[in-house]
């Protein structure tokens, strides 16, 4: 107890507190989950295992949703759940800072307590953490049962073989949260048979690959297959993410197949050594020495003698060095150009990186490799300039504690590592001067933290406000009761893109007590008392007792019922991109009047927002854009009213499918002085229905255009009687 209670310890647990609240403060301003694969695919799995019957089966692995499940059963509101998620995820962060601390004691008994806590204190700096603390992604999980693995290993010892017991269970259960515990299960193997060959001492091994064994089949062979079983609509296929392991086989053939591994293995390391200013190299050869003096038995600080130290640092080395080849093998494996992000993939790497970060502050940095360190990252970045397509796609979510990414926006591999090669030699250099340095080098930490940090949580408000749910959510909990059956049909139309594609995964979560489930309509018609969800109504519009209840604006997703004597509680919503409105009749139609004093909630990109209008600003971009709204096939009148003094490249067009398809296109007309008149007018045409149509402005950067307002309505309407009616 006295590890608890010591007045020497007080100070972590401070730590842990404090990333408690921080990490739950933090993530508590995200309302539910923001990627409707990954986070709906875990979520979904905890529904699952709590005991509710929904569609949501998917190939992500299960051991994280395991620790999520209880919270289905604890709580009753998606809300709620949500919230109780990031509590945990904070509080499985705290738990991991705490064994980081122990672990460190044990390595480095030499230090000063206040040295040992600052090299925590850095490695929770880690921008990483703070952003996917917000996510129901699995990092969390992984970090934590890793760091329990560590902490575990250090107890090994070949003399009492059963110690070995905890280790493997952590071992094997990583493989239950991710796949890249294959490659930990396969490194803590390969260390512990090199141990005990050494010592001719097997049973601690034997006892290792039993236990780690059972638990990948228990696992692969029990209950994954039947979470796919359960929680797969008949007929149906489940979703899967992962290629099997027997399909990268083929590709070690291939020589490119080995290139391209190499190149994305560098990639890996050069994002490691740059998000973390090379503490993740100098921990990793402080590993080495450690695996190698204890090994060997030269080291003085081996008190007691049973090699566990040695053990331990190698298991981590080989830990991440099997994670980081797993992962370029599986995506130059894919026969999809990797995106931007998948050059320099952090994500799975990250996982076993957290004690590199304080065993590498507390190394000794030589300095004379520095050049060298940064040599290397400017020949990566060289190298991926010359050998990878410019794809300009990426997931930040995978690279956010890049820092150099947010610096230089646009793709440039030379240039990001440049910069970061800059970064990690001036942060090396400082950290080893006197008061200044060190102030240098807290100053680019802590600025690195925060502008990945920001950029992280930028990027996850993008996401959830892209796809948070709507109107229909709550049609259906006032309405229908937890337990009905709640249908989406799965026929859409061959060009539906991403967004449309995804709305089923979207109410797995937020549906996760009602039947839902992908049925078609004739299967909903016969067997389900609740609402369906569909894009295609044509089948319905004749068939008695169907109503329609409304449809999501940008998705276009219509909601149906079957008619019943208590009506349905349909909330009121006032009319944006992503809003779920009330039908009227079967029209899908919807008319752009007057964007006058709203033009304030339209997206700009280069516009500033005066009063009711928005002007241009010398640059070039879209002065307004949006706002993805449903319009019926059919003939429109267009017209744009504002000011233009001076018109070079100005235009405005209407376009839907995510900006891809351009239904009309005219140049904006000057104006006299700063008076109000139209600067463009005409007709436009929509041969079919859309569910994205935007009205865009451009400008370019000699234009000088201040926009008032537009109208897009029917053809046939009455026309305004001037241009300042139609933008009052």
């Amino acid at each position: 107890m006295a590890w608890f209670t010591g007045w020497k310890r007080r100070p972590v647990w401070t730590i842990a507190a404090a990333v408690f609240c921080l990490f739950w403060l933090v993530s508590s301003r995200y309302t539910g989950p923001a990627y409707l694969s990954d986070e709906i695919g875990y979520l979904g799995h905890a529904a699952l295992l709590a005991g509710y019957v929904i569609d949501g089966a998917s190939s992500w692995h299960a051991g994280y949703s395991l620790l999520l499940a209880p919270l289905f059963r604890v709580f009753s509101e998606p809300g709620q759940i949500w919230q109780a998620v990031m509590a945990l995820n904070a509080a499985m962060w705290a738990a991991s800072f705490l064994m980081l601390m122990h672990m460190v004691a044990r390595f480095f008994p030499d230090h000063t307590t206040s040295r040992r806590i600052l090299a925590v204190a850095v490695a929770a700096a880690y921008p990483t953490w703070l952003t996917m603390s917000g996510y129901a992604f699995p990092t969390t999980a992984i970090v934590l049962v890793f760091m329990i693995s560590v902490i575990t290993a250090v107890n090994v010892n070949l003399q009492h073989p059963w110690s070995v017991i905890p280790h493997s269970l952590a071992v094997g259960f990583l493989y239950w949260v991710h796949p890249t515990g294959l490659a930990v299960a396969a490194a803590s193997t390969l260390t512990l048979a090199i141990v005990t060959f050494r010592k001719t001492q097997f049973v601690s091994l034997s006892v290792h690959i039993a236990l780690v064994t059972i638990l990948i089949v228990v696992y692969s062979q029990g209950l994954h297959p039947w979470l796919l079983d359960v929680g797969t609509a008949p007929g149906f296929p489940s979703n899967e993410h992962y290629q099997s392991y027997a399909s990268v086989l083929p590709h070690f053939a291939r020589p490119e197949f080995w290139f391209r591994t190499a190149v994305a293995a560098l990639g890996q390391l050069s994002y490691l050594t740059i998000g973390s200013f090379g503490l993740a190299v100098f921990g990793f050869v402080q590993f080495v020495r450690l695996a190698r003096e204890h090994l060997q038995g030269t080291s003085s600080k081996d008190v007691r003698g049973d090699g566990a130290i040695g053990y331990t640092s190698l298991f981590v080395l080989l830990s991440i060095v099997g994670v980081i080849f797993m992962g370029s093998a599986g995506f130059s494996a894919s026969d999809s150009t990797p995106r931007v992000d998948q050059w320099i993939y952090g994500r799975y790497d990250e996982g076993v990186l957290l004690p590199f970060l304080a065993i590498g502050f507390l190394a000794d940095s030589r300095r004379r490799w520095l050049p060298l360190l940064a040599g290397g990252l400017l020949a990566c970045g060289a190298l991926l300039a010359v050998t990878t397509a410019p794809v300009k796609t990426s997931n930040l979510v995978t690279t956010i504690s890049f820092w150099p990414q947010y610096l230089v926006e646009a793709p440039n591999y030379l240039l990001w590592m440049a910069v970061g090669a800059l970064g990690v030699f001036v942060f090396q250099v400082a950290r080893q001067e006197g008061r200044v340095g060190k102030t240098v080098a807290l100053s680019l930490l802590i600025g690195a933290c925060v502008l990945s940090d920001l950029n992280g949580q930028l990027h996850h408000d993008y996401k959830l406000e892209m796809n948070e749910p709507t109107g229909f959510v709550g049609i259906v909990r006032e309405s229908f009761e937890p337990g009905s059956c709640v249908g989406f049909n799965p026929e859409m139309s061959a060009d539906a893109v991403l967004f449309q594609r995804q709305r089923f995964q979207l109410h797995l979560f937020y549906l996760y007590d009602y039947a839902y489930q992908r049925m078609y309509v004739g299967d909903w018609l016969k067997t389900c008392d609740g609402p369906l969800l569909t894009y295609d109504v044509d089948e319905l519009r004749d068939i008695p007792g169907v109503v329609l209840l409304g449809q999501e604006v940008r998705s276009g997703l219509y909601v149906v019922a079957k008619d019943r004597d208590e009506g349905f509680l349909i909330p009121t919503e006032a009319l944006t991109e992503r809003t779920f409105y009330r039908a009227d009749g079967w029209s899908l139609r919807q008319d752009l009047y007057c964007y006058g004093q709203s033009l304030t909630r339209l997206p700009s990109q280069v516009g500033s927002f005066r009063d009711s209008t928005v002007v241009s600003t010398g640059r070039a971009g879209f002065l307004v854009y949006g706002p993805n709204v449903a319009m019926s096939a059919g003939e429109y009148r267009l017209v744009v009213s504002g000011s233009a003094p001076v018109v070079a490249s100005a235009f405005v067009d209407v376009v839907s499918g995510v900006g891809n398809e351009q239904h009309a296109r005219s140049a904006l007309s000057a104006t006299t002085g700063d008076a109000t008149g139209v600067l463009a007018s005409g007709h436009v045409f929509l041969d079919r229905d859309v569910v994205d149509l935007e009205v865009r402005v451009y400008v370019g950067s000699d234009d000088a255009v201040r926009l008032t307002g537009y109208e897009l309505v029917p053809a046939d309407s009455a026309p305004a009687s001037s241009p300042q009616r139609a933008v009052e």
